[in-house]
């Protein structure tokens, strides 16, 4: 295992931080929406890698959203912000969660002008699980500088409603090694981070989001272990 102290220095170190997003309003998005007698929409205690460097990138939302309708694709690539900004970030996970579900209707919106007699042109009646806040979430950054340019506040999820203020900590640097069986740590973009095996509890066009698994490389620091990402 290769280890470093923060008065050591090796060449083509990689700079690792800890990150806690503390929410401070309502962070509404769903990972999954189910048919009943009404549309539920369910979210797992996990944020994608993707919309949170987007957020970090200080960009309002994905510009592929303005594009061609069923064609969402990638705007951003992790490979390019690592070459230009200098850092990545990976899939933030809940550590404390405050959770209320919200029922929205839109009968008498206008929205709902025709409906056919199979299906409805938008689910008229929805329940959401948001976040509330104080509902607090922890990511790492690696990045190619001791000093990222990481934002005090960023905006997530549907409408940029939930606003989360960044606290993050400075926890050393090591170098990617080839991995020799250890299992990562924290959860990772399987489609950006080569791996042997790893299972998957998301599923997004900017890749699948992997709980745990055995990475090709490893990013290490004591007992944190990090999938190591393709471009790096």
């Amino acid at each position: 295992m290769e280890q470093t102290t923060l008065t050591q220095h090796l060449p083509n170190s990689i700079y690792v931080f800890e990150v806690e997003l503390e929410l401070h309003s309502i962070f509404w998005f769903h990972t999954l929406a189910q048919p009943r007698d009404k549309y539920v929409h369910v979210s797992l205690p996990i944020i994608h890698s993707y919309p949170l460097t987007i957020a970090f990138l200080g960009k309002p939302v994905d510009s592929s959203f303005a594009s061609i309708s069923h064609l969402i694709t990638k705007t951003t690539e992790s490979e390019r912000v690592w070459r230009e900004h200098g850092f990545y970030i990976y899939p933030a996970i809940a550590t404390k969660m405050y959770t209320k579900t919200v029922l929205f209707s839109m009968v008498g919106t206008g929205y709902v002008l025709l409906k056919s007699k199979t299906r409805a042109p938008v689910p008229d009646l929805t329940t959401h699980q948001v976040f509330m806040p104080g509902s607090l979430f922890k990511t790492y950054i690696i990045s190619k500088s001791k000093r990222p340019r990481i934002p005090s506040f960023v905006r997530l999820g549907a409408k940029r409603y939930g606003v989360f203020k960044i606290k993050y900590k400075y926890l050393g640097f090591s170098r990617p090694q080839e991995n020799t069986g250890k299992t990562t740590t924290h959860p990772f973009n399987a489609s950006e981070c080569p791996t042997y095996t790893y299972y998957s509890i998301m599923w997004h066009h900017a890749g699948e989001i992997a709980f745990s698994g055995i990475p090709k490389k490893v990013i290490q620091l004591e007992k944190i272990v990090l999938a190591t990402p393709k471009f790096i």
